[in-house]
Formats: structure tokens, sequence, C-alpha cells
């Protein structure tokens, strides 16, 4: 299951979640969500950890078939090529 970090994302999708990231942090609050994924039968699963951590998991039937996790928000913008706030 190993993939280059920063490709499971488009940079678009990751510049939306980063962002949605952000204002749900303000709240208290952390990201669970999904991402289709190009009309495949596999979708993307995005989440934030209580340690901080973001998880991106391409999920196809049940399992995660290639798996992306960042220390940090700034560790997920920077393998994205996003600029972190």
């Amino acid at each position: 299951m190993e993939n280059k970090v920063g490709c499971i994302l488009s940079k678009t999708q990751a510049s939306a979640i980063y962002d949605a990231i952000c204002v749900l942090n303000r709240i208290g609050a952390r990201i669970h969500t999904t991402v289709e994924n190009d009309g495949e039968s596999n979708f993307i699963l995005v989440f934030e950890g209580k340690d901080g951590k973001i998880n991106a998991r391409v999920i196809k039937e049940m399992f995660a078939i290639k798996r992306e996790i960042f220390t940090d928000q700034s560790e997920f913008a920077t393998a994205y090529g996003l600029n972190a706030v």
C-alpha cells in the first residue's frame, strides 16, 4: 500500500479540504469527509484524528487500497504544494 505522499487528492481537492480543516479547527471541530474519485467505484476518505494527524485513504469495497498520513496540517499543505496559513 505504498504510494507517493501528496498524490491521492488533486491539488484542487487538497486545497478545498485544507481550507475546510482550518475553518473547522476555529470552532474546535475536525474534518471527516469523503471525496468522489473521478467516477471510479472507490472513494477518498479524509479525516483528522484527535492527535492532529490528517489521513487520506482511497477506499474500495470497504478496504483502504492507498493511504497517506500527515503529522499535521502544515505537512499536509506542504505535500500538496499549498500555502499554509
